[in-house]
């Protein structure tokens, strides 16, 4: 099962895919084995397998400071034990036919029309990843949705910062379905789960008092503050990048591009 319509497709592209950005994702409840939702690193930077945990419906990417983007799929597997329906036990020496063993994401990309990538390598990717959901269980796995090489192909397409466009960007839609075995040998598709995600140049940097320059009038960002900034679970993915990390990991000649615009 698919989500709702593309957002830009809806209403042409809602301002800068302000729109996009609440379209969650969705899985398909009579099936035996879905995605849930994107699980969400929690304060120490873990994510939990845990149906009632902290989960994101969309993503950002902030360019100036991410390198790529991880989604965690929570796989929820609604099958009955095959030892247990038969009479068996571990015992008997049999294997649980109902246990899911991952093996595979299927991700197929929309782009807006800001960012355009029309080649089929930059539309489908097939990723190996690995993972089990027990039966009647459930299991948060990774997928790098975004990778570095494709980290550069958006790098063309999006534009440096500027005073009249500080925050350049467009959006992008994941359709991801998890593939994966059975304990008997039978291959098994999970629903199809549509994430959006925006991907931007400077939208996810903060400026802290404390980074601001007392001798300045106007806001800037100087590492000169006395607290050593926070690093974020993921550099550039989802959570405020403090201004003065952003200064350290890029080159010497973009650092004007850390400072508010």
């Amino acid at each position: 099962m698919k989500c709702s319509a593309r957002p830009w497709r809806l209403a042409g592209m809602l301002a800068g895919v302000a729109a996009l950005l609440t379209q969650g994702g969705c899985a398909d409840n009579n099936q035996s084995f879905y995605v849930v939702a994107n699980a969400q690193p929690d304060n120490s930077c873990l994510v939990s397998a845990q149906e009632g945990g902290p989960t994101r419906s969309s993503g950002v990417l902030d360019l100036l400071v991410g390198t790529s983007y991880n989604l965690y799929p929570l796989l929820k597997n609604v099958m009955s034990s095959s030892l247990t329906m038969h009479g068996f036990n571990e015992a008997d020496g049999r294997l649980e036919a109902h246990n899911v063993y991952v093996k595979k994401a299927i991700v197929d990309l929309s782009y807006d029309p800001n960012i355009m990538l029309s080649d089929s390598t930059a539309k489908h990717r097939e990723i190996t990843i690995s993972g089990t959901v027990g039966v009647s269980g459930i299991a948060a796995i990774t997928v790098e949705l975004i990778d570095a090489q494709l980290v550069a192909r958006l790098n063309s397409k999006i534009p440096q910062r500027s005073e009249t466009e500080p925050r350049p960007g467009g959006g992008i839609v994941a359709d991801v379905q998890i593939e994966g075995v059975m304990g008997d040998g039978t291959a098994i598709s999970s629903n199809v789960f549509s994430f959006p995600l925006r991907v931007c140049r400077g939208c996810l940097l903060d400026y802290p008092l404390d980074a601001d320059n007392p001798a300045t009038t106007e806001l800037d960002c100087s590492m000169q503050g006395e607290v050593e900034p926070v690093v974020p679970c993921r550099m550039g993915q989802d959570e405020p990048v403090d201004c003065r990390l952003c200064k350290r990991i890029i080159s010497q000649e973009e650092q004007d591009q850390c400072e508010p615009m």
